[in-house]
């Protein structure tokens, strides 16, 4: 219906606009839900033909900017091309509990980080030595208030047991 005094074409629930001589694309509404049925869309820039986003029947979705695949679906999950940037927590869970979400990292992905539903790892499985770099390293219990291991740059690690140091290094050798 064409409604002249708001200059629009206007379709009733579930009144399908089709496009294509074999009608290969339908867009309709049935009051809540907006349907836009097809195979392959692609949504791009009119100036530059640049994809913005495309959906392949049985197949991914791809998500660009400026031209470039950044974010895609896949028949194993999801692959992102470049850097993430997260605000807020990131889950790696399997859709059953704690113990198969992996952080994976590396060509080889042979640095993982993970919990198994009791324990948590921090795994080096490469042929090189885990490196830590820091000015101080504090291993405290869950609580965070009880210290377990204390190492300071230049200066002394501390062993504690149930809270209380029990053995430091000094500048000429250890100390109980």
């Amino acid at each position: 219906l064409w409604d002249k005094s708001d200059n629009a074409l206007e379709f009733a629930d579930n009144a399908k606009l089709r496009l294509g001589t074999g009608n290969d694309l339908q867009i309709y509404s049935d009051g809540s839900t907006v349907f836009y049925l097809g195979n392959d869309q692609r949504f791009r820039n009119l100036a530059s033909d640049e994809n913005f986003l495309t959906f392949a029947a049985n197949g991914a979705v791809t998500a660009f900017y400026d031209g470039s695949k950044k974010f895609e679906t896949t028949s194993a999950g999801t692959k992102n091309t470049g850097v993430i940037d997260c605000t807020g927590s990131i889950l790696l869970a399997d859709q059953s509990g704690d113990n198969i979400g992996k952080l994976r990292l590396g060509n080889g992905q042979d640095l993982e980080i993970y919990h198994d539903g009791s324990n948590s790892y921090l795994r080096d499985l490469g042929t090189g030595y885990l490196i830590l770099t820091t000015s101080g390293l504090r291993i405290n219990n869950p609580a965070n208030d009880e210290g377990m291991i204390h190492a300071n740059e230049n200066g002394q690690v501390e062993l504690y047991y149930n809270g209380g140091k029990k053995l430091e290094t000094t500048s000429v050798g250890t100390r109980l």
